[in-house]
C-alpha cells in the first residue's frame, strides 16, 4: 500500500511539474488565428497573444494583378430585410449580420449585406463570388441576373 501511495505521489509531483513547465514556456490559451494582410505580406497571429503561426508568412507578388491565392478577396453579398414583415425572419437576418462578419474576420473574406435588391444586377454580382438571400428572393425581373451568376 505504502508503495501505490509513494507512486501515486510520484505521478502527481510529475504531472504539476509538467503542467508548470508548459505554463511557463507556452502561452496558456487555445490560439485563435487571424489574417494580417499588409501590401507587401500576410500571415496569420493569435487574436488573443499575438504569437505569428509558423509557416503562415508569405508575400504579394505586384499586389494588383497578380495577388497571391491567400489574399485574394473572396467577396459575399447577402440581401434581406432586417426589420417589418415576419419577425421571426427579420431577427434571422439581424443574428445572421452578427455571426457571418465575424466569420469573414476570422476566415479573410469580405462580407455585405444590404437590404436594397436592386443590387441584384449582372454588373453588380461580377462583383462577388457567394450571393446569399437570408430571408426574401429576387424578383422575377431579377432572377435571369441571378441565374446567370450562378
Amino acid at each position: 500500500m505504502k508503495k501505490i501511495k509513494k507512486i501515486a505521489a510520484i505521478l502527481a509531483a510529475t504531472i504539476v511539474m509538467t503542467v508548470v513547465a508548459l505554463s511557463a514556456t507556452g502561452c496558456g490559451h487555445t490560439h485563435k488565428w487571424k489574417w494580417v494582410r499588409t501590401e507587401t505580406e500576410h500571415y496569420q497571429v493569435c487574436a488573443e497573444c499575438n504569437e505569428e503561426l509558423e509557416g503562415s508568412r508569405g508575400t504579394h507578388n505586384d499586389g494588383k494583378e497578380n495577388v497571391c491565392d491567400t489574399c485574394a478577396e473572396f467577396k459575399v453579398l447577402a440581401l434581406g430585410y432586417i426589420e417589418g414583415g415576419d419577425s421571426a425572419h427579420a431577427d434571422f437576418a439581424n443574428e445572421a449580420n452578427v455571426w457571418f462578419p465575424k466569420q469573414a474576420e476570422k476566415y479573410g473574406f469580405t462580407y455585405e449585406f444590404s437590404t436594397d435588391f436592386g443590387l441584384v444586377n449582372s454588373e453588380n454580382l461580377a462583383n462577388y463570388d457567394v450571393v446569399m438571400f437570408l430571408n426574401n428572393r429576387p424578383s422575377s425581373a431579377q432572377m435571369p441576373a441571378f441565374k446567370d451568376f450562378m
